[in-house]
């Protein structure tokens, strides 16, 4: 798995836990997300999974979306 690739999975996985821990609320800060990234340049994973509709993005809180959800669990069983 290349690079980015590999960072646009663990956005998913991130973002797929605190939906699953939270799921009424499931919003992430992007802020966090950078934090949970360990401060890596997440920008461009990060626009691709917004132009696929696996993220959704309002303002700066981040959700995952069901075609997220789904994408996250067909790469690793139970994500």
């Amino acid at each position: 798995m290349n690079h980015n690739a590999l960072q646009r999975q663990q956005i998913l996985e991130i973002l797929y836990t605190v939906r699953e821990t939270s799921p009424k609320r499931g919003w992430l800060a992007e802020s966090k997300l950078k934090e949970a990234m360990e401060g890596k340049d997440i920008e461009f994973a990060l626009g691709v999974l917004i132009e696929l509709g696996r993220v959704t993005k309002d303002g700066y809180q981040l959700t995952i979306t069901g075609a997220g959800v789904l994408a996250c669990e067909a790469a690793q069983e139970g994500c």
